[in-house]
């Protein structure tokens, strides 16, 4: 490669390295995972600029090429027979994890890391460890009770967030990293100190996570790379087959497991259990496909468990199944748990052959532990963004060494992918920024008591990313206190018109959205109050949507109830009311 364009291709990975789990802005309403999805993007973009302008040999075949092409064929699929499939598109607000998009570029992160040679991930590997050290330096003065961003705090239950805003993402995060740590200290003369720093604050960083599946993945994975890393030296572990050691990892987790279902005391606890049994019925709903990329939360929401809600209450939710095969099973059917199978024990086969085959051998064990760290704490949590990425990166990067040459016109057609895909994703990354923002203004007029000031930002911003029911529903609270505030009728019906539209934009955009028609719902009720004919059967309809998507809600339950008694439906109020009071007995 020419050294101009290795220059671009390694600037672009180390944003990502960098800026992904670093980045943060209190200026967006998504302050932890909007800022690192637009790096992530322009990452990508100044990586993907240096391959197309790189000569052939930048880019290579890998031993995933089959399996990610498959999974990329059946995930495509689910989101064409997804029940939303905008949203499996996408992703779900506030995360940006688990859509076809986002999962389309740490596919594009792990294409890119698997062409470099050795000096250059080298450098990639230390700007990751450095980072991590950061990360975790930044979570241990939060978990001496200091903060140095206005804004950005740990939990109140005093487990720090750092710059990824979840104790659990930060523990997953810092848990891959860990035994990279363990190799510089180890393994590095000359940069043992540097190691060793790292090492510590990584893990002073998971310690302040409390995060214990990241603390149970890390501890796997530093032991995982003394077994990978000096078998050859100990007698005992040479004989030690990777059946041995596959049979052995998964022998841990059903204990994990196990032992979770069997003695847990705590409600997080307790609920992830319930959140398991949920995941497994709305399979059995749904087993062909599934419900379609990052839609859990919707059937969640219609499936949950009484005893979920005697836990946490009825306005508790699960985006996440808090366990990969049962997410993966659950989203998108036995046909993705196929695909899912057969990525694994190609990515098993390609690590054995990338250790068994390496003059570095303590490197690629280091790079293997941090990838058995995410794979033991994926099965009690979901990752973030970051994590997909840094597993992404730290895959390519250990498989670097086995690629070969795609050929200059398949070099070309790769990088000109990579490169339309990065340029079509920063331009859709910066327009979802642009309206986050817009709302993040909204907020900020309401809590100075003006919302008139408010109504501006948040139709901008439902202009830029005109399908955000997270947006619509700000929105229409924000137009029911000036509804309220004002005197004016025609000015109240004026602004009902913009809340209803919202509203019926909300349920075309995701028809089968709780939130969607409960906003839909509530504009129309809204209209009802003011004695418009045609507001109370809508906002029946809808709350009965609504209610069909979620039937142990008590706000939706609340509406339906003044529906019906404005309607004088004497039956259906008995009927809400009688299910008003089960689900408080439930809660009390």
């Amino acid at each position: 490669m020419k050294p101009t364009c290795r220059v671009i291709v390694l600037a672009g990975l180390c944003l990502i390295a960098a800026g992904v789990p670093l980045a943060f802005s209190v200026g967006l309403a998504a302050t932890f995972t909007l800022p690192k999805f637009v790096l992530l993007t322009a990452g990508l973009l100044i990586a993907a600029t240096g391959l197309l302008l790189s000569p052939p040999g930048a880019l290579k075949a890998t031993p995933l090429d089959r399996p990610l092409g498959l999974c990329a064929v059946v995930l495509s699929v689910c989101t064409l027979f997804s029940q939303d499939r905008l949203l499996s598109l996408l992703g779900r607000y506030d995360s940006y994890a688990y859509g076809l998009w986002p999962l389309l570029l740490c596919a594009a992160v792990y294409y890119i890391a698997a062409g470099l040679g050795d000096d250059d991930r080298r450098h990639v590997l230390r700007a990751c460890l450095l980072v991590g050290g950061v990360v975790g330096a930044y979570a241990l003065v939060q978990f001496s009770g200091r903060e140095l961003f206005e804004g950005i705090g740990k939990m109140p239950t005093g487990r720090a967030v750092s710059t990824l805003g979840s104790p659990v993402d930060l523990g997953a995060f810092l848990a891959t990293l860990l035994p990279l740590g363990l190799y510089w200290t180890l393994s590095r003369p000359g940069e043992r100190l540097f190691g060793a720093v790292m090492f510590l604050l990584v893990a002073g960083g998971l310690v302040a996570s409390v995060a214990r599946a990241a603390w149970l993945g890390a501890g796997l994975g530093c032991a995982g790379y003394l077994v990978f890393a000096f078998r050859e030296r100990l007698p005992g572990l040479k004989r030690l087959s990777w059946k041995t050691l596959a049979v052995a990892g998964a022998l841990v987790v059903c204990v994990g497991v196990g032992g979770l279902s069997v003695r847990a005391k705590r409600q997080s606890d307790l609920s992830r259990i319930e959140v398991w049994k949920t995941a497994w019925h709305v399979f059995l709903a749904h087993p062909a496909l599934g419900t379609g990329l990052d839609t859990f939360e919707q059937d969640f929401r219609r499936s949950r468990t009484d005893e979920f809600i005697r836990l946490l209450d009825y306005h508790r939710f699960q985006a996440y199944a808090h366990n990969d095969v049962l997410q993966v099973l659950a989203t998108t059917g036995l046909l993705g748990a196929a695909a899912y199978l057969y990525l694994l024990i190609a990515f098993l086969s390609a690590a054995k052959g990338a250790l068994d085959g390496s003059d570095d051998v303590l490197l690629e064990a280091a790079l293997c532990a941090g990838l058995l760290g995410v794979f033991v704490n994926v099965k009690f949590n979901p990752v973030a963004l970051e994590v997909l990425m840094q597993t992404s990166l730290l895959t390519g990067l250990l498989l670097s060494r086995r690629g070969r040459d795609l050929g200059p016109v398949g070099h070309k057609a790769a990088a000109a992918g990579l490169f339309l895909l990065a340029a079509v994703s920063v331009f859709g990354a910066l327009r979802m920024a642009a309206a986050d923002r817009q709302i993040r203004l909204g907020q900020a007029y309401l809590k100075l008591n003006r919302p008139d000031l408010a109504t501006a930002p948040m139709e901008r911003a439902m202009s830029l990313n005109p399908c955000e029911p997270a947006y619509a529903r700000q929105y229409l609270n924000e137009l029911g206190d000036r509804i309220n505030a004002s005197k004016d009728v025609a000015v109240r019906l004026t602004l009902l018109e913009s809340g209803t539209e919202a509203g019926r934009r909300s349920v075309l955009c995701h028809p089968t959205d709780v939130n969607a028609h409960y906003i839909y719902g509530t504009a129309a009720l809204m209209k009802g109050q003011l004695g418009l004919p045609e507001g109370l059967p809508l906002a029946a309809r809808e709350f009965d949507a609504a209610l069909e998507l979620d039937p142990k809600f008590t706000p939706i339950l609340q509406g339906r109830l003044d529906v019906a008694n404005r309607m004088g439906d004497a039956a259906k109020a008995v009927e809400i009311r009688a299910r008003i009071q089960a689900l408080h007995a439930l809660t009390h």
